[in-house]
């Protein structure tokens, strides 16, 4: 975490920066299906960012986002990740309306289960988003986003043991956003 801080602070640095900018987002739902062999599932992702002013609408900083999803029928599956990284917006049109985000994740923790065995993976992942937040007060923002996450998993624990391995997550969805800015 402490080279995160400073790859941020370093890539910032050099700029004047004139403001600040708190941006968070997330979506939850679950799904429930009854037949004679019954399916539950929820999924949530919860993000949100620090970021400093770099000048014509751009903006760089801390970024942290998670994503937990369950899967019931006979067993359940989950699967939890954890990431933290650099994250850019790019703000655009008339009164900043639409947005353009993404991030790169160095630092990507995740916990996988499938009933019996627990494993834990780290790799890296992004996260690349496109939004419409109308401003609803003096520089906050509110609105949503259609994200794209993709996360490359390289090494796995399981019972203390490491390995490498090759998993992987992918995601596309909807979210709900909140942007302030100083």
């Amino acid at each position: 975490m402490g080279r995160i801080a400073f790859l941020v602070l370093f890539l910032t640095a050099s700029s004047s920066f004139a403001g600040i900018m708190i941006d968070v987002g997330g979506i939850y739902y679950s799904d429930s299906l009854t037949t004679p062999s019954d399916r539950t599932s929820t999924q949530m992702f919860y993000g949100g960012g620090l970021l400093l002013d770099l000048g014509k609408q751009a903006w760089l900083g801390f970024n942290y986002s998670g994503i937990n999803q369950t899967q019931s029928t006979s067993t359940t599956t989950t699967f939890s990740s954890s990431d933290m990284g650099v994250g850019f917006k790019y703000q655009l049109g008339r009164g900043k309306l639409y947005n353009f985000g993404a991030a790169y994740n160095l630092i990507s923790k995740a916990t996988y289960s499938s009933g019996t065995t627990n494993e834990n993976w780290e790799g890296t992942s992004f996260l690349v988003s496109f939004g419409v937040s109308p401003e609803v007060a003096e520089k906050l923002y509110i609105g949503m986003s259609l994200n794209y996450f993709s996360a490359s998993y390289t090494k796995k624990i399981v019972n203390n043991v490491e390995s490498s391995a090759s998993n992987g997550k992918t995601w596309l969805f909807p979210m709900l956003t909140v942007t302030k800015q100083w």
